[in-house]
């Protein structure tokens, strides 16, 4: 929960100036990496899509531009669903990166000149709907609409960040497959963006704490491990043996 901005702003964690130690530290390129990433199935795209709609009404300037960005997701989804290549039985994928990503997002309402407006608008609508939950009477958004949101917007403010550095870092994709268990044979379609560097969360981490402390027992080879999260570490200790 401290390496994901969204569980670690849930929770109320504030690591400015905090002294941070990771055990076990060998998994954190992994952690870093999915906590820059998202999964959102067609089905919650159109449940989150539905909520905005009927926030819309009461507050357009707030809720109108999110709603265009999860319709832009559910219209690109419906335009690359049956162009995806077959990967396997039953699953085809798809995926871009780069230039040719940021043009797929482009088509969904998201580029990197509007991002800033749609950030101001998630930030006032995850506002307005905590304040909200304290009146029982008032419109807003569920607790999962909620999530959803800001597990979009914290890989999107990734994938912006550092003046669009980071773009190459990601992979856009699209899956079309038939969910587990499922013995309807019903296709579902899941959009991606996954974030392939842990130096693109890790960076962020580093940079608001005081100090940042991994340990574990299988860190070697430590300059490998240093160059994928992007840090030079000003103080290494590595014994020479293994217990």
């Amino acid at each position: 929960y401290i390496v994901n901005p969204v569980i670690r702003a849930g929770v109320e964690v504030d690591l400015k100036g905090a002294i941070i130690i990771f055990d076990e530290a060998h998994n954190m390129e992994d952690i870093a990496r999915e906590a820059g990433s998202i999964n959102l199935e067609e089905d919650t795209l159109f449940k989150l899509q539905n909520e905005l709609e009927q926030m819309s009404v009461g507050q357009p300037m707030i809720y109108q531009p999110l709603c265009e960005v999860i319709e832009g997701l559910i219209s690109w989804i419906g335009r690359k669903k049956d162009s995806l290549a077959k990967r396997d039985f039953q699953h085809y994928f798809s995926s871009w990166t780069g230039d040719k990503a940021l043009r797929e997002l482009e088509e969904s309402n998201i580029s990197r000149e509007c991002f800033p407006i749609l950030l101001e608008c998630f930030t006032k609508a995850i506002r307005t709907s905590k304040e909200a939950e304290m009146e029982p009477d008032m419109p807003h958004l569920s607790g999962i609409s909620v999530l959803t949101l800001e597990e979009l917007f914290a890989s999107l403010t990734y994938f912006f960040s550092r003046n669009g550095s980071h773009i190459l870092d990601y992979h856009l994709g699209l899956q079309r497959s038939t969910k587990r268990g499922d013995s309807s044979g019903t296709w579902t379609h899941t959009f991606s963006l996954w974030c392939m560097n842990p130096s693109v969360v890790f960076k962020d981490l580093a940079e608001l704490s005081l100090s940042t402390i991994l340990t574990s027992g299988t860190l070697s080879p430590m300059n490998s491990f240093s160059s994928e999260l992007g840090m030079q570490f000003g103080t290494s200790l590595e014994a020479p043996h293994v217990i």
